[in-house]
């Protein structure tokens, strides 16, 4: 049995060493640019571009995942105080930045499977609501991979505006579209990050250059026209993302491991399940099981954390409770009551994974 001194940790980042990070420094203090749209930020952004098989222009840089929700919503100029339908089941970023753009978040719940929002549910509140929904925001749970061209057609078919928060999605996994807006979270816990930051990926050559000017207070070659604000990402933070980005491959090789052993110790499907694809074609920072029958609870393991990642769904907050009936989210509150994160990072060993995986199964017999 593994000896136990203290709690395995549920999430314990890591960015690039110092040595790795000095050579940019260097630069940075060569240079003396240190923000606004800097050489290193370009570089990043290209670098990325050219992983995606994107051209110039097609990636922005932020300052965080949030900020790039908010600059998308902004960006598509949405009529002020419409409704942005989002799942309920989510981290509580996605509602609070409709929020913060003067625009109402209204909740729908979540399909049970994968835990994405159920289309037709979706449809028949834009029935509902009818003119009054003005976007979309479709998001990603922990990484799982979004049928974009689904997603373009229902655009187009229903006139209406999506964004997809991609917040915790492998950057390989993402599938850029000139119609739909993506945004991803490079915040420390996430496979690529720089401590904090963020990114908005589309085709649409306009799009982003719209949403770069509203990063920077809305300033552009015709003066300010619109309300902007401060998102953009500095030296320092870019100069870490490409730290990150030359490890993508040693990254995504351990996750993976950590996936596929996570995956095999806890094959019970009677008792436990995956988001679709974990462990097999898919991996992620964050490792998330669900339990089929009895509740998981935080406190239920004494010799390594676990985290409700998500809490009890955003409809349960005190921000949005009072809007919001609890009985129109039948599956978010199953699903809040039964998922557990386990501890998943850099350098979390295997016979801690052996051991975390034979308590969680001790639990639910």
């Amino acid at each position: 049995m593994l000896s136990m001194d203290k709690k395995i940790p549920v999430c314990k980042p890591k960015l690039p060493s110092a040595k790795e990070i000095f050579p940019y420094l260097e630069r940075i203090d060569s240079n003396r640019f240190y923000s606004n749209f800097g050489p290193i930020v370009k570089e990043f952004e290209l670098e990325l571009e050219q992983r995606l098989g994107l051209h110039n222009n097609n990636i922005l840089t932020t300052s965080n995942g949030t900020s790039s929700l908010e600059l998308c919503l902004k960006t598509f100029n949405l009529e002020k105080n419409s409704v942005v339908l989002c799942p309920s089941w989510t981290f509580i970023a996605t509602a609070q930045s409709i929020l913060n753009v003067g625009l109402k978040p209204v909740f729908i719940d979540v399909n049970f499977n994968d835990w994405c929002l159920d289309m037709e549910n979706v449809k028949t509140k834009i029935s509902k609501i009818k003119k009054n929904v003005s976007a979309i925001i479709i998001v990603s749970p922990f990484g799982t991979k979004i049928d974009i061209n689904m997603l373009e057609n229902f655009s187009i078919e229903n006139n209406v505006k999506i964004i997809v928060d991609a917040a915790a999605m492998s950057i390989d996994d993402i599938k850029p579209s000139k119609i739909i807006p993506q945004t991803v979270s490079l915040h420390a816990t996430k496979l690529l990050n720089c401590a904090e930051g963020g990114l908005i990926i589309s085709k649409d050559d306009n799009f982003i250059v719209e949403a770069r000017s509203l990063s920077n207070f809305g300033i552009s070659s015709n003066g300010i026209n619109e309300n902007g604000n401060n998102f953009k990402m500095s030296e320092y933070h870019a100069a870490i993302g490409l730290c990150s980005l030359k490890k993508w491959t040693e990254t995504s090789e351990f996750f993976f491991s950590i996936a596929k052993h996570y995956k095999k110790n806890l094959s019970d499907e009677k008792k436990i399940r995956f988001l679709p694809d974990y462990g097999v074609t898919r991996f992620n920072s964050f490792c998330i099981i669900q339990s089929i029958e009895k509740p998981l609870l935080t406190h239920n393991f004494n010799n390594f954390e676990t985290r409700k990642w998500w809490r009890e769904g955003c409809h349960r907050e005190p921000l949005f409770s009072s809007k919001f009936s609890d009985a129109n989210f039948p599956i978010t509150n199953k699903i809040s009551s039964h998922y557990l994160g386990l501890p998943c990072f850099s350098d979390l060993k295997v016979s801690e994974i052996d051991f975390i995986c034979e308590d969680v199964l001790k639990k639910l017999k």
